[in-house]
């Protein structure tokens, strides 16, 4: 059995930045929207960045009359982060995937079989988002893809 832990912290602040974009939300009531400014952003935390990440696998082997089976477990959790350097309230909160793997490898051949799943927990967060600043607030993002499976034949020469 193999475990697999990892961890970061980053600390990740402007410490000059005098002339920033600022996107300001504008009440429903004045046209909604965003409307540009600019302004200081030191101190405010970098897009994309979050302050921290975590991971943990386990891979457990198992053998077999003809072969071996691998079962492989993975979790991710990220605490979030903002989209734009203003860090308005466009932000990702913090998530959590699962990942998970089963192998059969025949005999000593170099085939091998694999039922995989991809974000298990169905977690649906942004991994980029534009925004405008324009009175209809436009705005696009891309998810991450949802819950997935799959089979996977290999042979490794």
């Amino acid at each position: 059995m193999a475990l697999d832990l990892s961890g970061a912290y980053v600390h990740d602040r402007f410490t000059s930045f005098p002339n920033g974009s600022i996107t300001t939300f504008v009440p429903l009531v004045d046209g909604g929207g965003r409307a540009g400014s600019s302004g200081n952003l030191a101190g405010n935390r970098l897009p994309y960045t979050p302050d921290f990440t975590a991971t943990a696998g386990v891979t457990y082997e198992v053998p077999v009359a003809d072969g071996g089976v691998m079962f492989n477990v993975n979790y991710a959790y990220e605490d979030g982060w903002y989209f734009g350097a203003d860090n308005s309230n466009l932000k990702q909160p913090a998530f959590s995937t699962v990942n998970s793997q089963i192998t059969w490898k025949i005999g000593n051949s170099a085939a091998e079989f694999d039922l995989w799943g991809k974000n298990l927990t169905d977690s649906a967060h942004a991994t980029f988002v534009n925004y405008a600043n324009n009175r209809c607030g436009y705005r696009d993002r891309i998810l991450t893809p949802p819950r997935t499976f799959g089979i996977r034949v290999g042979y490794h020469m």
